[in-house]
């Protein structure tokens, strides 16, 4: 059989000669063979055409003073009778009734049958005049060929199809078009002898081939007949196998001196493997090209219109305006304002907003809208009142709508460029090339639809910004390759190409197929389909017939690598799915691991071997990218390996904690008195102590530079609110008691509170969820002329419809109002006949030694829930709110060796010491009890004695005098640990179990981001 280069070595010199490529990177390259191999030094590129070039100058349809008919205009023309139908439906199987109005979707389905249509007809036609005869091995088939013949030859399906093909005609006569696959194709002898190369691999060759096959000037170079072995190197996962691609590249550029612009890597799935090439040929610095076209919609700068829609679709929501807005692809020309209006919306917890966009002469009125008229007071923050963020908010409100709500694509244009104006700086997108090109591309698709929606005025689209979103969807885009780098193909584009190197990536039995592409009218019911497939066999000038060229692909890799074809697939893929080599490829032993040289796997066996724990041979050679990164690890790595501390002693870092945590009386107006005996002492909580053992950088980062996590993300309710609220409506209730002077008093019938606590009850929960109220939990008091309203707008809606009660007679039909009363009813039953001595009590005291000595520097201080005491005042009593979840670790454990560090829970300890060591001497008590209680599952644990009618507390006297100590032995050390100024973590305390889990309550998830000891742990083995 006559090889592409045989040929070409016969018949370049003949000037009449004219050569058909599948594609046209197959054409240019055997072009450049051409120049490289034969005596021939230069080529007229109208001799080398690719297979649609050749189907467009040599393969004239039979249409004369037509145009050919706009693929766009077809969707359009989709678009327009999808509209028709749903005024007054008229299809019933291809678009079901009850769904007509929101067909928008078949738009591109339909158009993409518009072409298929004339062939449809012809075999309809022919089936009228046509035998068929039962076959005894499908009795499907039999037995729906007797049902269609019964009706006749037409159903449902067949009758849409008729009309769609009747409205297809008509559209096309009325506007003097013509579609190139309507027409019967004629060959124009020109005097020049056509070869077509490898005509199996083309999608529509069946409908050519019977036409050609007559014509005498025409020749035909078939794929070449299954010569030797085909294999295929089958590797555990996709991961080992592009390792193998890059070193088998490496090699073949390192050892055999092949350029690498002379290899080619096909892939059937770039969108899979496409960027995991990419970082892998990065660090073998591999000069890559990736020659796939994407769609314009899945560039950054090519979203931007969909994000527009979605900002509608989504009612202006914070997800939907942060993602257009941080989209980096696009030139913004107001950064720090885009960043102050998303603080805002995250402050303000403008999530979404709730029903129908309302719109107020011509502007949408939002959620926004409603948190800038009453937003949230953050601590005083300047961002609610910055009227620029205003601004913007106000002109993306008003263009967006104006473009995506345009009634015509030259208004969606026009909106386009006044957003233009207004938000993108277009020197800036001079520097961004790729953007530019794409955001150009996008216009210039824009405006073709402008220019048809002139030339065809009678074809109104319902929505023309989704039509229009849509299109780009489909509009591909190839950015400017690199020619001196190895090409990387999508499977299908380069089979024919004369690359030395041939890789064709992910070859399993799924990626490899292509019989779906070689099936055509596949948008029919498939027993139809069948039935012209045997027509299609009995007249092959029809051009219908099924075929699978697979293996024609696999053999034309193999036959164009002048060099090699290297094959491989692996069992696991990127996508997750269970993968088998191509049926036809023998399978080369399952690889292991990799048996190439890797530069990388001897870089470790080299340090391994400095530390004492490997044999590597010295390295010969490394990549820019490892000295690279040696060098910034030595310039950076000055810690000490001791302690692995994040900070070493300094001065001024120690200053600054020193002023962070110093009492100072003016620190909060009206906080308390100026109290001598706490100047120039730090402040020791029991949340710092909290943070500072469980990790010392979590304190740092938390505690001390008070460091705000990044987050983009926007919460329907503002964080921990609701533990808030309901931590509020306690502290609201039992200071009512302590006012009206009342005990703690539960029904005696177990039936919850008794009227007047009822109507206690009702004010409370009212008050906390009215943000006028000076007992709201939505605001935070500080004297009695600082306020801050510490809730957003939509935050206080939420939980106000929540728990409000309007009507005292229906309070306990609201759940939130049971659960409340279910649960304060429970803690005054066990502390029944108590008194309410104090709520939200700050207490301060001074530390003392083991032998009752004050140490100096340093103070305690805390805020105490709730202080309860007998009628008597005989017993003193702290009770402590959590919302769900009750504390663990209350107690000392024994310290096992080599185990992480037992910290204990501090509160209670440091609540106890501090009323029995009150600086106010005349305000010390001594405590009875000390409780945790659980508003939601209403149960109570007692750290110190117990609640007189409450659990049991089998921990005795003892235990707490220890826990005590121990508190007291971790604030010293935390004072002198944090005045030497290092701040030491350990791998036992700070493990992969703390630093990498996903617990936000429970570790530091919050600044995991920039701490370099969760980088540590988290790729250590459990």
């Amino acid at each position: 059989m006559q090889s592409i280069q045989s040929l070409l070595q016969k018949e370049i010199t003949n000037q009449d000669a004219v050569f058909v490529f599948p594609t046209d990177v197959a054409c240019q390259k055997w072009a450049d063979w051409v120049v490289k191999n034969t005596s021939v030094k230069a080529v007229a590129m109208e001799r080398f055409l690719a297979w649609d070039k050749f189907k467009g100058e040599c393969i004239r349809g039979k249409a004369q003073d037509l145009n050919t008919v706009p693929s766009l205009m077809r969707k359009i023309f989709a678009g327009t009778l999808i509209k028709k139908n749903a005024e007054k439906p008229f299809f019933k199987s291809i678009i079901v009734e009850k769904y007509a109005k929101e067909a928008s979707a078949f738009t591109d389905w339909i158009s993409s049958v518009l072409p298929s249509l004339k062939m449809w007809k012809n075999l309809r036609e022919a089936q009228k005049s046509f035998k068929f005869e039962v076959s005894d091995d499908d009795s499907n088939l039999n037995s729906f060929y007797e049902e269609y013949k019964n009706q006749g030859f037409t159903d449902d399906e067949d009758r849409d199809f008729e009309i769609l093909f009747d409205e297809y005609s008509k559209f096309l006569k009325q506007n003097h078009l013509f579609d190139p696959a309507w027409v019967e194709p004629d060959f124009t002898d020109d005097g020049r002898e056509y070869f077509l190369i490898y005509p199996e691999s083309l999608e529509d060759w069946e409908q050519y081939r019977h036409k050609l096959s007559a014509i005498e000037k025409i020749h035909f170079v078939s794929v070449p007949e299954e010569e030797g072995d085909y294999e295929a190197h089958f590797f555990e996962n996709s991961s080992v196998e592009v390792k193998d691609v890059a070193l088998f590249l490496r090699e073949m550029h390192d050892k055999k001196g092949i350029e690498w612009s002379d290899m080619a890597v096909n892939v059937p799935n770039l969108d899979n493997y496409g960027s995991y090439l990419d970082r892998e040929f990065s660090l073998y610095e591999i000069p890559r090209s990736l020659r796939y076209s994407r769609p314009l919609s899945s560039y950054g700068a090519g979203i931007f219109f969909s994000q527009l829609q979605d900002c509608i679709e989504n009612q202006f929501s914070y997800e939907s305006l942060k993602n257009l807005l941080l989209n980096e692809d696009l030139p913004w020309a107001q950064k720090s304002t885009i960043e102050n209006l998303l603080l805002f919306g995250r402050m303000n917890n403008c999530i979404c907003t709730a029903g129908e966009i309302c719109y107020e002469k011509g502007l949408a009125v939002t959620v926004w809208d409603e948190a800038f008229l009453n937003p949230k007071d953050d601590r005083g923050s300047d961002i609610n009142k910055d009227e620029l963020i205003r601004n913007l908010y106000r002109n993306l409100s008003t263009l967006i709508p104006k473009m995506v709500r345009a009634e015509s694509f030259e208004k969606i244009r026009s909106a386009y460029e006044e957003f233009k104006e207004i938000f993108f700086d277009m020197e800036e997108f001079q520097e961004m090339p790729l953007s530019n090109n794409v955001l150009s591309r996008c216009i210039i698709s824009l405006n073709e639809l402008v220019d048809l929606e002139k030339m065809y005025p009678d074809y109104k689209l319902p929505n023309p910004f989704a039509f229009f979103v849509s299109h780009l969807s489909k509009v591909q885009y190839l950015s400017q390759g690199e020619a001196r780098a190895v090409q990387v193909y999508p499977y299908k584009s380069a089979p024919a190409a004369p690359y030395k190197v041939h890789v064709v990536l992910d070859s399993s039995q799924d990626s490899l197929s292509v019989a779906e592409l070689f099936k055509p009218l596949s948008f029919m019911n498939e027993n139809k389909r069948k039935i012209f497939m045997k027509l299609g066999e009995f007249d092959s000038s029809l051009g219908f017939s099924d075929s699978d060229p697979t293996f024609d692909f696999v053999k034309m890799y193999q036959h164009s690598a002048t060099e090699k074809a290297y094959f491989t697939a692996s069992r696991h893929a990127y996508n997750g799915e269970y993968g088998f080599a191509y049926g036809k490829l023998s399978k080369m032993g399952e690889a292991e691991g990799l048996s190439r040289k890797d530069i990388y796997a001897h870089e470790k066996k080299c340090l391994l071997d400095s530390c004492g724990q490997g044999s590597g041979a010295p390295l010969s050679k490394i990549f820019a990218k490892q000295a690279t990164g040696f060098s910034e690890w030595k310039n950076f790595h000055h810690l000490d390996k001791k302690d692995s501390g994040l900070f070493q002693s300094d001065k001024d870092f120690s200053e600054m904690i020193y002023r962070r945590l110093h009492y100072r009386d003016e620190n909060l107006p009206g906080h308390r008195q100026k109290n001598p005996l706490l100047l120039k002492r730090i402040e020791v909580t029991q949340t710092a102590l909290k943070n500072y053992f469980k990790c010392p950088r979590k304190w740092l980062f938390k505690n001390v530079l008070k460091l705000d996590p990044l987050d983009n993300e926007a919460e329907l309710i503002d964080e921990y609110i609701m533990g808030k609220v309901n931590h509020k409506i306690f502290e609201n209730f039992f200071a009512s008691l302590k006012e009206k002077r009342l005990l703690l008093c539960a029904d005696s019938e177990g039936k919850g509170l008794g009227d007047e606590y009822l109507k206690l009850l009702v004010s409370a929960v009212n008050d906390a969820v009215d943000v006028k109220s000076q007992k709201s939990a939505f605001i935070e008091i500080f004297g009695s002329d600082y306020k801050t309203v510490s809730a957003s707008q939509t935050t206080t809606k939420i939980i106000s419809s929540q728990y409000a009660i309007s009507d005292f007679g229906k309070a306990r039909e609201n759940p939130n109002f049971r659960m409340i009363e279910r649960s304060v009813s429970h803690l005054c039953e066990i502390f029944s006949g108590y008194k309410v001595v104090a709520v939200e009590k700050e207490v301060a005291a001074l530390p003392k030694d083991q032998n009752g000595l004050e140490e100096e520097g340093y103070y305690f201080e805390g805020k105490i829930d709730c202080i309860l005491a007998s009628s008597n005042e005989s017993e003193f009593a702290i009770v402590d709110y959590k919302t769900s979840a009750l504390p663990t670790g209350l107690y000392v454990k024994a310290q096992e060796e080599g185990k992480k560090e037992n910290v204990i829970d501090f509160q209670m300890p440091m609540y106890i010491y501090l009323l029995e060591n009150n600086v106010e001497e005349v305000e010390r008590i001594k405590v009875s009890s000390a409780v945790f209680y659980s508003i939601k599952s209403t149960e109570e644990k007692p750290f110190l004695g117990q609640a007189p009618n409450g659990k049991e507390n089998k921990h005795g006297q003892a235990e707490v005098e220890l826990a005590i100590s121990e508190f007291l032995k971790y604030a010293k050390r935390f004072y002198d640990e944090i005045s030497d100024g290092k701040f030491a973590v350990n791998a036992l305390n700070q493990s992969r179990a703390l630093c990498a889990a996903k617990d936000k309550f429970n570790n530091c998830i919050d600044y995991q981001a920039i701490c370099r000891r969760y980088f540590a742990v988290a790729g250590e083995e459990e």
